[in-house]
């Protein structure tokens, strides 16, 4: 078991790990501890800076302390842009339920149910819910389940579960409205939505190492579109698309830029979601004080300016 440090103790973890303290100095990085964030969360960011010979290079903790912010307004602007698609994912669904046959619609809630897909779903909307909630106040009013209203149904479950339903609706029974390779790209695109939602809710940190190459290019769709871009995406160093999209969270959330291209019909909408990621990319990330501090360490500025002009080309892409 680690042993537990004081807030002095962990910047001498800091300092033996090589982290310098010039642009903020010990006393401020204490203060910093102690009020801002906390040094598990803090020391998370340093994987993204290079080890030599078992010590950080050219790392001061300003960079740690500003990269936590910077991951802090990545998961803000996300909140909403996520809340947003989840929005678009149900209002597509129910606009397409609502041409079904009547009596085909009305039994729709219990098949769904009854399947092997709606397993989970039937477990949840089962659960004892202590506080008084919407949700728990609609699922009261609308047993048995099997006789819910499918609108209902829609309105309470959970993310996953409308993963499972999108499968049921489009891919098992009405596969008119989509061909099979574009239902499979949204659930694909639901699926690193889902991934990012559950680190965001959680406030879990997502920028931690922004370099880790932690799978083979699942996301084949990415590629695709990219590639026509290449070299005015990819820097001049040794950086490029396929290492890009191997780290995991860069792949879920450029993922989730696709959906969002593919199911929010609404322009307002999607106008909004390209100001917040505008807004995080170039007021954020690029402000005059950021650049100047990771000027050495260019490998970084690089990967956000490709991970932003990847977004741009994916919005773009029609």
């Amino acid at each position: 078991m680690k042993e537990k440090l004081n807030i002095a103790e962990q910047i001498q973890n800091l300092k033996s790990k090589g982290l310098s303290f010039d642009i903020v100095n010990e006393k401020d990085a204490e203060r910093i501890l102690s009020n801002s964030t906390y040094f598990f969360k803090i020391k998370s960011y340093a994987r993204n800076f290079d080890l030599v010979q078992g010590k950080y290079s050219k790392l001061d903790f300003a960079h740690l302390y500003e990269f936590s912010k910077i991951d802090m307004y990545f998961r803000r602007a996300l909140f909403n842009i996520l809340m947003d698609i989840e929005h678009c994912l149900k209002t597509n669904l129910l606009k397409d339920f609502s041409i079904l046959d009547k009596k085909i619609a009305q039994k729709l809630t219990g098949d769904f149910l009854k399947s092997k897909l709606g397993e989970k779903t039937k477990v949840f909307l089962k659960r004892p819910i202590k506080n008084r909630s919407v949700s728990k106040l609609l699922i009261e009013s609308n047993s048995p389940l099997e006789q819910m209203p499918f609108w209902v149904l829609v309105e309470v479950i959970q993310l996953g579960n409308l993963l499972e339903l999108y499968e049921y609706f489009y891919q098992k029974r009405f596969t008119n409205f989509y061909q099979n390779h574009e239902i499979t790209l949204i659930r694909n695109a639901m699926f690193s939505l889902k991934c990012l939602r559950n680190s965001v809710a959680h406030n879990n940190c997502v920028l931690t190492n922004i370099f880790e190459e932690s799978r083979e290019i699942k996301q084949q769709v990415l590629l695709k579109i990219l590639s026509p871009g290449r070299y005015k995406i990819q820097p001049k160093s040794n950086d490029n698309i396929e290492k890009m999209l191997a780290n995991q969270a860069t792949s879920d959330f450029l993922m989730v830029v696709l959906l969002a291209r593919l199911v929010v019909k609404s322009d307002g909408m999607l106008n909004s979601i390209r100001h917040e990621l505008s807004i995080f990319f170039k007021k954020t990330c690029a402000t005059r004080y950021r650049l100047k501090i990771f000027a050495k360490h260019r490998k970084i500025i690089s990967r956000i300016t490709m991970v932003y002009k990847s977004y741009l080309q994916i919005l773009s892409t029609h």
